[in-house]
């Protein structure tokens, strides 16, 4: 006969428990009978507000929620199902996307990919303030390049553990790898004009080159890229079969992961339809 809560108890000490008092099949049964008694008590709760022919499966489900999946510890089934992450993690240093700083190598790939699809050549935009294209700049910036792993997967999911907080059976996912979008694209502005020491008492000479090389282009603050991606946070339950299965319950888009920079000298402006028709 098909026992649906030792089914359930065994899964997840074999999967996620790995508790050596549970280690043989006696102790597991000695401890689904103490469930049993569990169940007992919730079918008396139940009676009431729940159909007979439902009452058994209903108990069987707080049993299984309260007493087996709310007993585990908070991050144990996160972590299995990002074993690969953590895994990663421990053999790969993760990126510190503060001290990114995109340079021109970081767009070379641009170049090629817009000569494949056989459409407009990107140029860097120079000035962000100057641009005039009919697409918003954000729309038609190409994002640098980034070599993500998952060991940066792991840094990531750790944030938003702790920013949300974790409880038993949750898990946290993330889409991989994250996505870039031009946030500030920020503005060159030119240096004041200062004479050199044989014009300044003529304010300047238009004609000498180091009055003119005076006036350079500066930027004040670097380009902001965020590179954001689709958060879900899930929760473990088990069918009447005994086997797991998962149920998004929270889903953010747009979930920030880092945020790096650029020079705005350097933002690459392609052709509209990024991603859509090329």
């Amino acid at each position: 006969m098909f026992d649906r809560l030792f089914q359930v108890f065994t899964a997840v000490q074999e999967r996620y428990l790995h508790d050596p008092a549970f280690a043989t099949a006696e102790a597991r049964r000695r401890h689904v009978e103490w469930l049993r008694t569990r169940k007992k008590l919730f079918e008396h709760e139940l009676r009431d507000e729940c159909d007979e022919s439902y009452l058994s499966q209903a108990a069987d489900n707080l049993v299984i929620e309260r007493e087996i999946i709310a007993t585990l510890p908070p991050r144990v089934v996160h972590e299995v199902h990002n074993n690969w992450a953590y895994l990663a993690a421990e053999v790969t240093d993760p990126l510190d996307p503060s001290t990114v700083q995109h340079d021109e190598l970081s767009t070379l790939h641009w170049y090629d990919r817009t000569e494949q699809a056989t459409v407009d050549t990107p140029a860097p935009v120079g000035d962000p303030a100057d641009y005039r294209g009919f697409d918003p700049i954000e729309e038609v910036a190409l994002p640098p390049q980034m070599h993500w792993t998952d060991a940066d997967k792991k840094v990531a999911l750790d944030e938003a553990v702790r920013i949300y907080g974790i409880e038993p059976g949750q898990w946290f996912d993330l889409e991989w790898p994250p996505v870039a979008h031009l946030w500030d694209p920020s503005h060159v502005y030119q240096s004041a004009f200062e004479p050199c020491e044989a014009h300044v008492e003529d304010d300047g000479d238009d004609d000498c080159a180091g009055c003119q090389d005076s006036v350079r282009d500066a930027v004040e603050d670097m380009a902001q890229w965020k590179w954001t991606t689709t958060l879900r946070i899930h929760e473990i339950s088990y069918d009447g079969e005994g086997q797991e299965f998962s149920t998004p319950t929270y889903v953010e888009q747009g979930y920030e992961v880092a945020a790096t920079q650029q020079d705005p000298r350097q933002i690459l402006i392609g052709p509209p339809g990024q991603g859509r028709y090329w």
